[in-house]
């Protein structure tokens, strides 16, 4: 005869919210939602993604999304980051709307005549950094990750950052030298001389991560995740 799990529980442990999320903490199943997380944040950590910042000068009215006297908005387009005095953090470029003027995601807090940073050269298109950024944070729950959840989060953009560059980005360009860095070598098993080869082996211990052991962001993404996911588990 099949045990009645339920019954035995709610003998054990009785019914209620509380009970419930004790015993999904202790059997290491882990819910909710993840902060708030964007470009400047996935850019802080790796700042070649994000290329180099175009110095300009913007006019800014408190409270309004509107920034004007930029001497030229060449190369500006919307979806790219812009930081500054006065911008809240992982503001975008919603539109441009001339030569000297942009609308961004967010209202400025500063007045007049600002130094900003205008992030119109990443490594890949912005929109496929978002939709990666997206899919981490649908995968990635801080409520288990706890502090190392900003780092998993990084480690998780780069990877398939770096995945899209292998596959979409020009091996002569910057973007392709910076996905060969970032591809997973490893480790050296033989080499020979004249003419010249090495033989590699992939990371002992993540045979079975498929794509993650690509590149170094995956490997070191897969070891964190490999124990954070350790511990007691029980779903009936």
């Amino acid at each position: 005869m099949r045990p009645n799990f339920n019954q035995w529980i709610a003998e054990a442990w009785g019914y209620g919210p509380e009970v419930i999320g004790n015993f999904a903490a202790a059997s290491n199943i882990v819910v909710g939602s993840n902060p708030p997380y964007g470009l400047a944040d996935f850019f802080a950590m790796y700042p070649k993604f994000a290329g180099a910042p175009t110095a300009i000068t913007g006019t800014e009215s408190p409270g309004s999304p509107v920034i004007t006297g930029i001497a030229s908005t060449a190369g500006m387009s919307a979806g790219q980051m812009v930081a500054g005095v006065g911008l809240p953090a992982n503001t975008v470029i919603q539109t441009v709307d001339s030569e000297s003027q942009i609308t961004i995601s967010a209202s400025a807090t500063g007045s007049g005549a600002q130094p900003l940073s205008a992030y119109s050269s990443p490594l890949l298109p912005v929109a496929v950094i978002n939709a990666y950024i997206t899919l981490a944070s649908a995968s990635i729950i801080q409520g288990r990750w706890c502090d190392s959840w900003a780092i998993g989060m990084a480690l998780f953009v780069a990877h398939f950052c770096t995945l899209w560059l292998e596959s979409d980005g020009n091996v002569g360009s910057a973007p392709g030298q910076a996905a060969a860095a970032g591809l997973a070598q490893g480790i050296r098993v033989s080499k020979s001389v004249g003419p010249v080869s090495v033989g590699m082996t992939p990371t002992p211990g993540l045979d079975s991560w498929a794509s993650w052991n690509e590149t170094q962001y995956g490997k070191q993404f897969a070891t964190f995740a490999r124990i954070i996911g350790a511990g007691p588990m029980l779903v009936w």
